[in-house]
This record gives C-alpha cells, sequence and structure tokens, in this order.
C-alpha cells in the first residue's frame, strides 16, 4: 500500500494505461454506441415550463444542470463537518447559507445560458446553434440534451456512477466536408468554488475563501491526465499556488485540511478532480488554468464523422495518511457511459394507475399493461375529455427517481474517495440512508418531506410488488424494488444509528425523541442557530413512527419489524413522557405553536400524533405499560382528541369539526396543510357511526360556504391537491361538482408543473405562474408540499383516470359522498341558514361557544332554592385552549451558576436612561461588590461556588417572609376517603417563615401544579435583598413587573393595575397603597420604612411614610396562583396562629362571619381581604395621627379650637412655627389621601372596566364564595367610606387651623391699628402747644416766666399723655360708652322728631328689628364670631351713627333750636289741660313759658325764611323761563330743514334723462 501510495508508474505502462485507455489489451475494443430504444427517453412535450434545471444523482454524489445541458453544481457526500455534504459551485452561487438569494440565482441561471467568464464546464467553442435542446430523461432519470440543426447533432448525456459525474458529449457531422473542433474545459478566474453545504453559518470559514485567494490551489494530475483543485483554507497562496503537472510524491501541503472538519487524527482537505477522455482516451491537460483541444471531424459518409467527448468529475476528501496518487485520477473504465446505460434495466410500465391489492378488493379497475408501447409521453395539458394517465405517470416516474437518486444520500464512503461512512449496517450493501429535499435546497432534511418522500416510496413498492406478481422475472421492477428497500432500510438505519435525540432527561445511556432539524449526517442542528430553522415539535417522532408502521405494513418481514423497532423504540419513550408532561391539563390536546403568545392547536397535529400511538399498538414497536400512568389507549386518546375539536359554528348552528382552534378564534375552513385529515379519514380517525363522523361530515359541507373557496383562484398548488382529495370522495369547495373539481385542480397543478416533473408550489397571485418562496421560514413548507402533491397525485391517480374516463361508479365505494343537492337540502334544514342561496360563511369564529363534545350531565344532587346571583356568573370553556402558566412550566430547579448569571445580567446592564435605579439592581451591585471577581477558573471553581453560594446570605438570620404553598388537591372517590375526619380547627393553610437564605432555597426550587399550584408570599419585613430573592425566583417573563413592584413599594407610590387578557390566560392585579404611620424610631430602622417629618413627634414617636401592596398574577380560571404581599407595618399578624413547635403559622382571616374555611384560597376572596385591611392600616394609621394633632393642637370635640383670646406677639410666634408643621403635616396627609381615594376609586370600578374579559367564575364558585365575598364587598365599602371620613375629618382640621391663625394674625394687626390711633390722639393734643410754642418763639427770646409757663405746660401735657397713653384702653372703653348714651339718645330723638319724614321713620324702625333679629340668631359654623357683623348694611340712619338724609350733628342743632322749644311749650299747654296738676306737671308749664319766646322767635324766622325761598325759587323759574320753552313741532321742522339741505328735482334736469331714453327704446322694441 506504501508502494502504490507513494511512487507512479510510467506513462507507458500497462498498469498506467489502463487508466487513461478504454478496453486497453482487448483484441476486440470496438464496442457499440448506446442508442436509447423506443420508449427509454421520456419527455413532456410541449410543458407548461420548459425552461427548468435537471437534478439527478446516484449513491450519493448529485449534480444540477440548466435547461441547455450545462452543469450548475454537483456535489457529493463525503461526510467531513456538520453538513456532510460538499458542492463544487458556480462562481455565480451565492452561499449556502444565504437561502433566497442562492435559490433564486439557482432558477435564474436554470434558463440561462452560462456565457462569458466566470463559469466552470467542457464546451465545444466553435459549435453553435440556433435553438434551444429538445430534453428527455433516460429511463426517467438521465437528462439527455439533443442540439440539432442542418450540418450537425450535439447530444449531452448526463449520468453518476461511482460517485462520477459524467458529462457524455457526441457531436455529428452531417456535412459532406470535413470539420475541424476546438473544445476546452473553462474555469476562468477562479469559477469552480468547493463549499460545505452548512446552509446555518453565516461566517462559515470554509465557505469564506475564493479560488483566487490562498484557500485554494491548482495541480495537474499524474503526467497531466486530470485537473485538480484542492480547497484548504489554512493554505497561504504563495505556498499552494502550482502550475505543474504531478510527477512526485503527495505534498503534504496539498493534503491538509481544514480546521472544523472534526477529525481527530488526520488532516483532510476537499479536492475536485476532472477528466476529459475523446473517444475513450484520456487528454492531457497542459495548463492548469485551462486547456484547449483540436480534432478534425470526416464527412458525413466517413468513419471519424462522430467523436465522443466524456467529462468526469469527482469530488474527494483526502487525508495525510492514505492519499495516493489514484486519488487524483479518474480512471477511464467508470467513465464509459455506453456501458453503463446498456447494462441498466428498464421497462416502459405505468405506476400510478396500477393499484394495489387494497385497493382492488374495493375499487373497480382496468388492467394494467406492460407493453413497450403503452407508456406514452404525456404533451400539453389534457383537456376534460381526454386522459391524464401519461402527466401523472410522467410526474410520478419522476419524482421517483428524484427521491432515490438526488435526495436518498447514503452515507458510506465514495467510490474513489476516502470519506468517513457509519460503521454500522445490517448487510454488505446497507448504509444509513439520510432522505433529504435535493439539491435546490443543499440538501436540508425537512421532517415531514421525508415523510411523504418515505411513503411515495412505500406505495410505489406496493404497486410495484403488485407488478411483480404478473412479470416477477421483469429485471427493471426488481431493481427499483431493491433500490426502494435500500433506501427505506437504509433511512430506518440512519434513524437508530445516526440521528440525533433530544434528550428531555438527561441521564446515563438515556435517549430522547427526535426533533426537527438534522445535517445529512444525523447531527441535529443547534436550536441558537444564527438563521432561521423550524422549532421542534411533537410531530417531529411521529413523522419517524410513520415511517416505520409504513414500512412494517408493506415488508411484513421479521428483520425489517426488528430494524424498525430499533429505529423508533428508543425515542417512543422519552416521546410519551413529552407528551404527558405537555399535555398538562389531561385533555389529549398538544399545541401546534404560538401565535400572538397564545397556543394554536391544529387536528391535523393530533391525526399524526394519533396513528403514531395507533402504529406502535398495531405493529408492537414498543411494549406499552400504562399502569400507573395517566396516558390511555389510542382509542381513549382519540375520543378526547375529537371532543376537543368539536364545537358549534356560529353560522350554522351545527357541531363541526373545526380543524384549528385557539383562544382567539377557531376555523373551519380547510388550509393546504389539513390535507392529513384525509389521511386521518382513511386511517378511520372520525369512528364511522359515531357523532364524531357526522361532524366530520358537516365540517367537509360547509367548505362550499366559505367565501374564499368561491374563485378557487388559490396561490397554492398544495391548496389544489387538497380539492382533488375532496373531489374524488364527491365533496365540493363551491358550486363546482366534484368531477369538475378534480380537473380544474388537475389542470393548476400541471400548469405549475415543469418539463422536469417537479411541482412549483408557489403560484404569482395574478397570472398563476410559478415562483419560488418569497421568505425563509417558507422554505421547508415549499419542499414538503413539493413531495407532498406527488404522493396524492400517486394515491389519487386512478380515481382521477376514472374520472377524466366518465365513469359513472367512481364515487359508489366512497360512503362520504353527496350529491349537491343532498349538501344543499342538509345545510338548508337549519334555521335561517342559506335559503335558496348559498351565501358565503367567515373563515373564523371568536371563540365563544361551549363544549360541543362532552354531553350534559345530571348533578346527583341540587341545591335548594337560589343562593347565588347568576349575573356574577361567567363561564370560559374549552380551558385547554389557553396557555399554561408561565410560572408552572419550568422542570429544573435553578443552579447557583444561574442565580450568578442572572445577577451578573443585572448589575452590569445600562440604565444610563431610568431616573432611579431599580432596587433589585442595587442589591445585585451589592452582591457583586461583597464577592468580587466570580470568573475563578481551574480547580478552585467549585470550591469557590460552594463558598459564595454557602455565605451569600449567611449573616442575615431575621425572618423576614412568610410562605404558603397550596398543593394540588386529589378528588377521591367516597370508597377512598380516609374513615378519620379531621379534628375540628385542624390548621390546614400552613405558612413557614424564612429567613432570606432559605426563601432563596424555597423560591429557586421546581415548582409545579403539584407541589404549589397556588402560593403565598407574605413579605413582613423585606430588605433589597429579599426583592432580588423574590425576582430570581420568578420566571423570565414576570421578572421586570417584580422589580417594578418592589420600587413602587420602595418609593411608596400609590398604584393599581388590573388586567385580565383572555387570549393569554393571564390575569395581572397589583396595588400598592402609601401612606402616613406613627412609628418607633426602632420600628423605623426596622422595618426600612421612610421617615417623613422627623422633627414632629406625636406620643414619643415619629410620623413615617408607609406602604401596603399585593401582586397578584394567575390565570382566569383562578386554577393558579402567585400573590406577593409586603407590608411596613403588620396588619394581618393578628390572624397568625403559631403551631406547637417548629416555626410553622397557619392563618385564620377574621372573615366577617363565623364560619372558617379556606376561603382565602379564591383569589376574589383574598384580593378583597388583602384590599380590605390595607385600607383598615391606612385609615387606623391615619386616624392615629389625626387625633395625636388634635391633642397637641388643644382641639376639644365640640367646642373648637382653645386659643387665648389675644396673645401677644411674643406667643404668637412661639406657637405659629409648630402650628406650621402641624399645617404641613395636614397637608401632606390630605395629599396623600387623594392619592389614595383616586387609586381606591380604580379598584371599585375594575369590574366594569375588564369589560367582556372577565375571569372565569361558575355557579359552584357563586355558590360556595358568593355570601363570603358579598361580606368582604360591603366591608370594604365601609373601609372606603371610613377613608372618606377621616380625609374630611383631617381636611376640615387643616382648614380649621388656617383660619383661625388667619383670625389671631388680624386681631394682632387689629391692636397694632388701634396703638396707632393712640399715638395720633397724641399728636393732636401736642399739635397746639407746637404751634404756641412757635409762635411765642418768634418775638425773639421768650421771658423766663414765659418759658416757666411754656414748661409747665409742656410736663403738664406730658403727664396727661402718658396718663392718657396707660389708660387708653379705660379711656376709650369710657368714651365709647358716652359716646354710645348719645347716640341711643340721638336715635330715639330721631324715631320721634317731626323733623324726619314719617316713611323714613316706619323704615328705620323694620329694619332695626330684622337687624336684631339676625344678631340674636347663631352662627351657622358653630363658632360665633367677635366683632361686629359684617354682612350689616351701613347705609340707614339707624344702623349706625351717621344717617343717610340729615347728618346726626345738625339733626342735634335742628333739633335744639326748632323742635326742643316747641316740644316744651306743647308739653306745658298739655299739663294746663289737665285738670289735676302735680309738681311734675308744673315743672313741665315753667319750661314751656320760659320757652314760649324762643317758640315765637324762631317761628317767625322759619316763617321769613320759608317765604324767601319760596320767592328765591319763583324768581329762578322766571329766569329760566326763555331757556324752557316746548321744542318745536318736529314735522314741521323737519319739513323746514329738508328744504333748506336738499335740491329740488326741478334743478336737476338730467337726473331722470337716461331711464326715459330706456323705457322709449322698449318700447321700440315691442312693436
Amino acid at each position: 500500500m506504501a508502494q502504490d501510495r507513494g511512487s507512479i508508474p510510467d506513462e507507458d505502462s500497462d498498469e498506467f494505461q489502463k487508466l487513461i485507455k478504454r478496453n486497453f489489451g482487448q483484441s476486440n475494443s470496438q464496442q457499440k454506441p448506446f442508442h436509447p430504444k423506443d420508449g427509454h427517453c421520456k419527455t413532456w412535450k410541449n410543458a407548461p415550463n420548459q425552461k427548468t434545471y435537471s437534478s439527478f444523482g446516484d449513491q450519493g454524489t448529485t449534480a444540477s444542470v440548466n435547461m441547455y445541458g450545462e452543469i450548475v453544481q454537483f456535489g457529493t457526500y463525503l461526510g467531513a463537518g456538520d453538513a456532510g455534504m460538499f458542492s463544487a459551485d458556480q462562481k455565480f452561487l451565492p452561499e449556502p447559507y444565504d437561502v433566497m438569494a442562492r435559490a433564486d440565482i439557482f432558477d435564474r441561471y436554470s434558463r440561462t445560458r452560462l456565457a462569458g467568464p466566470g463559469c466552470y464546464g467542457f464546451e465545444f467553442q466553435d459549435v453553435s446553434f440556433e435553438e434551444p435542446p429538445s430534453m428527455a430523461y433516460l429511463h426517467y432519470r438521465w437528462p439527455r440534451y439533443e442540439y440539432r440543426s442542418t450540418r450537425k447533432i450535439l447530444t449531452i448525456q448526463w449520468a453518476v456512477h461511482d460517485g462520477i459525474v459524467l458529462q457524455q458529449c457526441v457531436l455529428t457531422n452531417l456535412d459532406d466536408s470535413e470539420m475541424q473542433v476546438s473544445c476546452r474545459f473553462r474555469n476562468d478566474h477562479g469559477a469552480m468554488l468547493i463549499r460545505d453545504l452548512d446552509y446555518i453559518d453565516p461566517a462559515h470559514k470554509f465557505n469564506n475563501g475564493d479560488e483566487e485567494g490562498g484557500d485554494y490551489h491548482t495541480n495537474l494530475g499524474p503526467y497531466g491526465y486530470s485537473w485538480n483543485l484542492t480547497h484548504d483554507p489554512r493554505c497561504h497562496k504563495a505556498e499552494t499556488q502550482t502550475n505543474g503537472s504531478f510527477k512526485g510524491e503527495a505534498d503534504s501541503s496539498t493534503l491538509a485540511s481544514h480546521g472544523s472538519f472534526d477529525s481527530k487524527d488526520e488532516l483532510e482537505s476537499a479536492m475536485v478532480v476532472v477528466s476529459v477522455f475523446l473517444n475513450g482516451e484520456a487528454l492531457r491537460w497542459t495548463s492548469s488554468s485551462g486547456c484547449n483541444w483540436t480534432k478534425r471531424l470526416g464527412g458525413r459518409n466517413s468513419r471519424n464523422s462522430t467523436i465522443e467527448v466524456v467529462t468526469a468529475y469527482r469530488m474527494t476528501l483526502l487525508k495525510t495518511s492514505t492519499a495516493s496518487w489514484r486519488d487524483y485520477m479518474i480512471p477511464v473504465e467508470s467513465t464509459d457511459i455506453d456501458r453503463i446505460l446498456q447494462e441498466t434495466p428498464f421497462s416502459p410500465i405505468y405506476i400510478s394507475t396500477t393499484e394495489c391489492s387494497a385497493q382492488q378488493s374495493n375499487e373497480k379497475h382496468e388492467p394494467h399493461g406492460m407493453s413497450e408501447g403503452s407508456d406514452s409521453d404525456p404533451s400539453g395539458i389534457p383537456a376534460d375529455d381526454s386522459s391524464s394517465r401519461s402527466h401523472i405517470e410522467f410526474i410520478v416516474r419522476r419524482n421517483l427517481e428524484h427521491i432515490l437518486s438526488v435526495c436518498s444520500i447514503p452515507l458510506k464512503p465514495s467510490g474513489w474517495g476516502n470519506g468517513k461512512a457509519t460503521s454500522l449496517k445490517l448487510s454488505s450493501d446497507l448504509y444509513p440512508v439520510a432522505l433529504t429535499c435535493g439539491d435546490m435546497s443543499c440538501h436540508r432534511i425537512c421532517t415531514s418531506a421525508s415523510f411523504f418522500a418515505f411513503r411515495f416510496l412505500v406505495d410505489v413498492s406496493r404497486r410495484l410488488k403488485q407488478l411483480k406478481q404478473s412479470n416477477p422475472e421483469d429485471r427493471y421492477i426488481n431493481s427499483l424494488l431493491d433500490r426502494i428497500g435500500v433506501v427505506c432500510r437504509g433511512h430506518l438505519t440512519w434513524l437508530f444509528s445516526n440521528a440525533e435525540r433530544y434528550f428531555c432527561e438527561k441521564k446515563e445511556g438515556g435517549l430522547g425523541y427526535f426533533v426537527a432539524n438534522y445535517w445529512v449526517t444525523g447531527k441535529a442542528i443547534a436550536l441558537d442557530s444564527p438563521t432561521w430553522r423550524p422549532d421542534n415539535s411533537l410531530t417531529d417522532t411521529a413523522y419517524q413512527i410513520l415511517k416505520a408502521g409504513e414500512w412494517v405494513q408493506f415488508s411484513n418481514d421479521r428483520e425489517d419489524l426488528d430494524l424498525a423497532r430499533d429505529a423508533v423504540g428508543y425515542a417512543y419513550e422519552p416521546w410519551m413522557k413529552s407528551l404527558e408532561r405537555l399535555d398538562r391539563r389531561g385533555c389529549f390536546a398538544w399545541p401546534h405553536a404560538q401565535q400572538g403568545g397564545t397556543n394554536v392547536f391544529r387536528l391535523s397535529d393530533h391525526v399524526l400524533i394519533w396513528k403514531a400511538l395507533t402504529t406502535v399498538e398495531e405493529f408492537d414497536l414498543w411494549p406499552i405499560d400504562t399502569e400507573g400512568g395517566r396516558l390511555m389507549s389510542p382509542s381513549q386518546i382519540q375520543q378526547g382528541m375529537l371532543r376537543r375539536f368539536i364545537t358549534e359554528n356560529e353560522a350554522s348552528r351545527k357541531r363541526m369539526l373545526a380543524v384549528t382552534r385557539s383562544s382567539r378564534e377557531t376555523r373551519f375552513m380547510f388550509h393546504a396543510r389539513d390535507t392529513t385529515l384525509f389521511y386521518g379519514c382513511d386511517w378511520g380517525f372520525f369512528l364511522q357511526q359515531t357523532p364524531f363522523r357526522e361532524a366530520w361530515k358537516d365540517t367537509l359541507e360547509a367548505q362550499a360556504f366559505y367565501t374564499d373557496n368561491q374563485d378557487t383562484l388559490w396561490n397554492n398548488t398544495l391548496r389544489y391537491a387538497l380539492g382533488i382529495m375532496m373531489g374524488i370522495r364527491g365533496h365540493a369547495v363551491n358550486q363546482q361538482s366534484g368531477c369538475d373539481l378534480v380537473k380544474m385542480c388537475l389542470r393548476a397543478i400541471l400548469q405549475a408543473t415543469s418539463s422536469n416533473g417537479f411541482c412549483s408550489v408557489k403560484l404569482q397571485d395574478i397570472t398563476k405562474e410559478p415562483v419560488l418562496f418569497s421568505r425563509e421560514d417558507d422554505r421547508d413548507y415549499y419542499f414538503h408540499a413539493s413531495f407532498e402533491i406527488p404522493y396524492i397525485l400517486l394515491v389519487d391517480a386512478a380515481r382521477i383516470h376514472r374520472i377524466y374516463g366518465q365513469k359513472p361508479d367512481i364515487f359508489q365505494n366512497d360512503q362520504s359522498y353527496q350529491s349537491n343537492q343532498q349538501v344543499d337540502h342538509v345545510l338548508g334544514d337549519a334555521d335561517g341558514y342559506y335559503p335558496k342561496m348559498r351565501k358565503p360563511q367567515l373563515k373564523r369564529q371568536t371563540l365563544n361557544e361551549k363544549i360541543a363534545s362532552e354531553p350534559s350531565s345530571l348533578r346527583k344532587t341540587v341545591p335548594f332554592g337560589r343562593r347565588f346571583d347568576s349575573a356574577n356568573v361567567f363561564n370560559i370553556e374549552e380551558e385547554w385552549l389557553y396557555n399554561y402558566p408561565s410560572f408552572l412550566l419550568s422542570e429544573t430547579a435553578m443552579t447557583s451558576d444561574d442565580i450568578k448569571k442572572a445577577i451578573i445580567t443585572l448589575a452590569t446592564k445600562d440604565r444610563s436612561l431610568e431616573a432611579n435605579e431599580p432596587v433589585v439592581v442595587r442589591a445585585a451591585k451589592g452582591v457583586r461588590q461583597s464577592f468580587g471577581d466570580w470568573s475563578v477558573g481551574g480547580d478552585e471553581y467549585e470550591k469557590w461556588d460552594k463558598m459564595w453560594f454557602e455565605n451569600w446570605l449567611e449573616d442575615d438570620q431575621v425572618k423576614r417572609s412568610l410562605v404558603s404553598d397550596i398543593p394540588k388537591t386529589m378528588r377521591l372517590e367516597k370508597r377512598d376517603r380516609p374513615d378519620v375526619a379531621p379534628s375540628a380547627g385542624a390548621p390546614t393553610d400552613i405558612f413557614h417563615r424564612f429567613c432570606n437564605k432559605s426563601l432563596l432555597h424555597k423560591l429557586m426550587g421546581v415548582r409545579n401544579a403539584t407541589n404549589a399550584k397556588k402560593r403565598f408570599v407574605w413579605l413582613t419585613n423585606a430588605d433589597i435583598n429579599t426583592a432580588l430573592i423574590c425576582y430570581l425566583g420568578s420566571v423570565e417573563t414576570e421578572r421586570p413587573a417584580i422589580s417594578l413592584f418592589f420600587d413602587r413599594h420602595w418609593h411608596h407610590d400609590g398604584y393599581f393595575f388590573d388586567d385580565t387578557t383572555m387570549v393569554m390566560n393571564t390575569w395581572e392585579t397589583e396595588l400598592h397603597l402609601g401612606f402616613y404611620s406613627l412609628l418607633d424610631a426602632q420600628e423605623i430602622s426596622f422595618r426600612g420604612a421612610s421617615a417623613s417629618h422627623n422633627d414632629i413627634i406625636l406620643d414619643s414617636r415619629r410620623i413615617s411614610k408607609v406602604s401596603m401592596g399585593f401582586r397578584l398574577w394567575g390565570d382566569l380560571f383562578d386554577r393558579h396562583w402567585t400573590c406577593h404581599f409586603i407590608e411596613d407595618i403588620n396588619v394581618l399578624s393578628s390572624n397568625l396562629h403559631k403551631q406547637s413547635g417548629g416555626d410553622s403559622f397557619y392563618w385564620e382571616p377574621s372573615y366577617p362571619h363565623t364560619e372558617k374555611g379556606k376561603y382565602w384560597r379564591q383569589r376574589k376572596v383574598v384580593e378583597l381581604y388583602l384590599f380590605g385591611h390595607i385600607l383598615a392600616g391606612l385609615v387606623q394609621s391615619t386616624r392615629e395621627i389625626f387625633e395625636s394633632v388634635k391633642k397637641e393642637l388643644g382641639v376639644q370635640q365640640g367646642h373648637g379650637l382653645s386659643f387665648p383670646a389675644i396673645p401677644s406677639s411674643e406667643d404668637y410666634f412661639f406657637s405659629s412655627a409648630q402650628w406650621r408643621k402641624f399645617q404641613d403635616l395636614l397637608q401632606a396627609i390630605d395629599e396623600n389621601l387623594e392619592e389614595v381615594k383616586l387609586e381606591v376609586s380604580k379598584w371599585v370600578s375594575r369590574e366594569k372596566d375588564r369589560g367582556q374579559e372577565k375571569p372565569r367564575w361558575t355557579r359552584d364558585h357563586e355558590r360556595k364564595y358568593g355570601a363570603i365575598i358579598k361580606k368582604l364587598q360591603v366591608s370594604a365599602e365601609n373601609q372606603i367610606r371610613s377613608l372618606h371620613g377621616v380625609h374630611s375629618s383631617v381636611k376640615s382640621l387643616e382648614e380649621t387651623l388656617i383660619r383661625r391663625m388667619e383670625q389671631i394674625r388680624e386681631d394682632i394687626a387689629l391692636r397694632g391699628s388701634e396703638d396707632i390711633r393712640f399715638f395720633t390722639y397724641v399728636t393732636v393734643v401736642f399739635l397746639p402747644l407746637g404751634f404756641a410754642s412757635g409762635i411765642f418763639s418768634m418775638n425773639g427770646t421768650p421771658e423766663p416766666d414765659l418759658l416757666n409757663s411754656l414748661v409747665i405746660c409742656a410736663i403738664v401735657s406730658l403727664v396727661v399723655t402718658i396718663f392718657a397713653l396707660f389708660n387708653a384702653k379705660t379711656l376709650s372703653t369710657i368714651l365709647r360708652r358716652r359716646l354710645h348714651l348719645i347716640d341711643s339718645y340721638s336715635q330715639e330723638k330721631m324715631e320721634q322728631s317731626f323733623l324726619i319724614p314719617r316713611h323714613e321713620r316706619t323704615a328705620g324702625r323694620a329694619r332695626k328689628s330684622t337687624i336684631d333679629q339676625r344678631q340674636r340668631e347663631p352662627e351657622s359654623g358653630g363658632m360665633v364670631p367677635e366683632g361686629p357683623h359684617e354682612d350689616l348694611p351701613r347705609s340707614h340712619p339707624f344702623d349706625g351713627t351717621e344717617t343717610k338724609h340729615a347728618p346726626r350733628v345738625w339733626f342735634l342743632v335742628s333739633y335744639a333750636v326748632l323742635e326742643l322749644p316747641v316740644r316744651r311749650v306743647a308739653v306745658a299747654y298739655d299739663a294746663l289741660r289737665n285738670p289735676k296738676l302735680t309738681w311734675i306737671s308744673c315743672l313741665h308749664v315753667i319750661l314751656g313759658f320760659l320757652c314760649l319766646p324762643l317758640c315765637v322767635l324762631f317761628w317767625f324766622l322759619r316763617f321769613a325764611i320759608a317765604n324767601m325761598v319760596d320767592l328765591l325759587q319763583v324768581i329762578l323759574i322766571i329766569v329760566s323761563w326763555p331757556f324752557l320753552l316746548p321744542p318745536p313741532d318736529e314735522v314741521r321742522f323737519g319739513g323746514y330743514m329738508r328744504e333748506l339741505a336738499t335740491l329740488f328735482d326741478t334743478m336737476r334736469p338730467l337726473k331722470y334723462l337716461g331711464s326715459r331714453i330706456d323705457k322709449r327704446r322698449e318700447v321700440l322694441k315691442g312693436r
């Protein structure tokens, strides 16, 4: 071997000549060229899409050529790297990861000539043809192109053999003259690129290089008989670029490998070898950059008028230890394409219309022919009265060869390469086989596509087996059966030995279930791949199980049964566990995916899951043991599935099978992927003779009434395939009959099919031309449909053929068939359902129906009377449709590494845009700073990890929280219940007290519905570490809300939020109320409450701001929730009762009734209870502050504020500072209570604000908890009223304090004004003295006597002034009293005086009586203000010291002069008339005689004055007479003014001249 590897034989040696010359050394070396027989080359004449590519291959080597027969790419399985597949691409093809661009460029160049630089491949330089070639497929497998003109014929035949891609070009000269032919292999500008078909990694190192760089190097093979291209990214250009022939031993630098090839002991390089053979002899290359060859052809009748050029391509993986010179050459015997094709068997048979034995027993069929001429070529699109048999046969056979040749990749070493292969094989010819989607997909593995490819092969095998019964010796049939058997068995081997599984439980030797994304090697694609890939699904394993079941059912072989058991047996158990784990509600419903955060359930997925379980049970792929488990038999699961999807269609009022269900909507209209439902119908999923079958029929019949089905202008060919499946079963999707629907859909599919037999999945919306997928996430569906459509055509080909033959018995064996008239009759039975004409339905309906599958049941007991309010009942059915609570989905506990990562993420996150640093961030930074650098490596990591986790909270032993977990209760039958009843008063709801460290261990553990479906976390003394622990113990989606929860509590913010989202199945409630409370200094530091108004001490306690709040997060069904309750003051602690021994407590809330029970486990109960107690604590704390402030201010109930009557200035300024503090405090409490009332109002209206998205509340809930909820609501309303009351009291006290302070300030200001008045009086006294002194001092120096007098006078004045100032108040009082007496006297006299008119005296008396009455009434506010009443009018003579018409002084003068003498005389006269005189009468008579002269004198004086006044008035009237004449007559005066101011018409002769001319012209016109 070493000699073979190291030395090259001579060029002329027989050993070497056998490699470069065909039939070397044989006497009869002449070989007849291969000419296909009639019927061996198949083509679709006048195909709708003739410009397309062709893919072909064999044993893991594949190639694709365009419509001109030029190579676009070829590839081989080498087994290196993750993908295992490598490709030699044209330079214009993008890298594999650029999925859409690569597919688009691939499709574009499949219709374009590869002209110009940058392309590789063999070509004739001076041979050209005007018309494109005709294309056919030899044996439906190998593409064959023929160029034809009048002078020459060029035939290009492609094939693959022994890992070598062969291109045979046969050029024939039809002209009589000779022809000079030049040919070459072009590789301009590094046109060939070797790439790893890794379509995931955009930065793949192997694919980043180009041939012009240092990653590639080229050389020639031994003696220049081949051209080699080696790709090694580690090589450097200066070291690897060579241009000579290979003559010596292989250089180690050329055998280096890519670092990513995962080779344990050797270095590997990917190499492409190209050899060109002319008429069976290898041509010598003269340059590694390209080479030209020239050949002369003889005339038409000469022997050398035809030449054969074979270009051979081979890709291999070189290893440094095994590299040989033979690896750099391609032997000529492997390129004998004529021999290869001649030895390949072929028979013109019909596979599609050959019916299996099962079909033959149920349906009539025509005998199938085996004659060679019966297999005709299709042409165009079949008409309605013609046959589609040849078209479907062509599509079936092309897809069969495509799957066997291109999509089937055996994991074995290439015939010439040294790639690594899987060691497992059952026989010498059986290797693991991967089923891919072909060249265009970069050999991507799509699980559903491989399933339909596998089913396609199995179904073809059944038909071939049927054909073999009549032709057992047919080599072609036997070869197809062998090839299919190798692929199917090899694929099951690949599933068992190569396909990696997902480990749901990591344990030694355990295997998992299958995943969605695989490489050809069987490696699972990483979930964190940078490009899109489908998520793992439960149907991935179901597809693989169904493959095994299909093959076992066909082969019926014990060895195949064992192989199938090995393939899926180890995946079945973890898959079953996943089914059970994901079906947490036990309703046999598994979500397909999530859309908008809510689960979507597909009936098609459940069909596949059920069929997989049935397959396991029928074929014994896994021993089923359900003892003690929840998973039932497949039949029970089947019924459970159907119950979940049967519901009422709101449009038809019928119970139908929904094809898709979610909490948002229900869909009844079929989509393209719902073809699976018809497979399920064939499998018996819908249970004949049951209501489920009737619901399925109603769903089928309703399809004809959907709006989107009326035009059948779909842009998805799989949707047309679904139409075929419905049509052949006698169902319609619109007004067309079943036969017309089948023909229309088949025409659409054929119109989208290319001449290569591959159907395009996507159609252009308007033109309906085939297009590629437009999004990367449509890629897998595109390839899936491209395999399912041929399968549907294969399975239904016979019935389609009979439809085109217009045979009336095509629906006789389908029990689901009904005529359109029957459909109309059935649908017309519904009340108001589409009378006379079909009306379209809605595609979807919102979730508003009751569960239709479960029959209504009667209770054993019925409650007596109506003990509940039905208005509160709100049912939400179909709980299985809604998301399961995320806080119960975790299956593993958090580790210390997880905690550290979360803390580091918190501590290092950029929070520059946040106004305040969150509490949990502050705690995370503190933890990180305490323990320094966590990046400890080496052996000390485990020690450091343990030390950190144990010491983080070691010093904090304060009990800061209580936690109660409510486990799931199992409903026991009566016979299973314990005989001994629990003792009365036994605690049932246990709260355990935790410090921070124990709380961390508690919250980091696994939580599920079994151990803690409801959790109450009571934080009695939380610090920032407690907040961080609660944050870490929450699920990822809840952490931001928990962080804000603690931030609001720490900042004492008022906050309320209540949100119910039905589609997400979330119910979130959060309440925070901050308020002021009196706490001791130790309580402030112990509880972490923020001190406020620290300078106010009431009852030896300080006023501090505290907060209480809770957060409830759970589902709408009130089955699961988490509550965090945090408080700065203990309000609920009185309801905790410690158990005997230990540190555990049980909670008995003080409900407002005598019954005790587990009511607080209901969310509506606990939130009302917490709300009421938070309000109670708030009201109690506020009232306590209020009473303390009143006590400090000296306020007594009902007596107002007790202040000194008029405090001194010093007393006022001393007290005002303290009063202002109380005023600020009351104002702060007032504002806080306003905020609290706002949040409380939101709480009160929360039920109304929810609208229709209400939580579930059933009749049982209302009956059990309605009474307690009603009483809790009443209690909460009482607390709200108390809140309003204490707020009013605080506000009233604040306003009273403000008013009283203002009143005192006014009194002090009034007293100052009085002092100023007294000072004014003093200045009035000294003013004459100052004036006198000034006068006296004007005559020079005063005399001593004068000075003495002045001094004495000044001293006396000073004494009098001082005496008056000291006795100002007393003197003022005396003077006020005297003035009051004088005022009263004058008032009394004015009331009696005849000098005042009588009506004024009467009005004055009435007003005075009203004022007196008002002054006697008490003031409304409870406090009578001091001083005069400000509302009294001061304008009436009887109201004050001033009169309105006669001033008081003038009245007294007039009274003394005029009225008093007259009154004395009148009194004396009255006394004289009295016959009896007394001494008083005598006194009146004496006074009367004394005043009589004055009376007479003043009477004459008044007489004279009155007459003088009257005379003056007369004179004034006479003087003003001329000026008071009446105005002239207005009419007459106006006339005078008009005549003087205006011009007469006679004075304006031209004014009316124009009008007269116009009138004259009109008269002339009239004549």
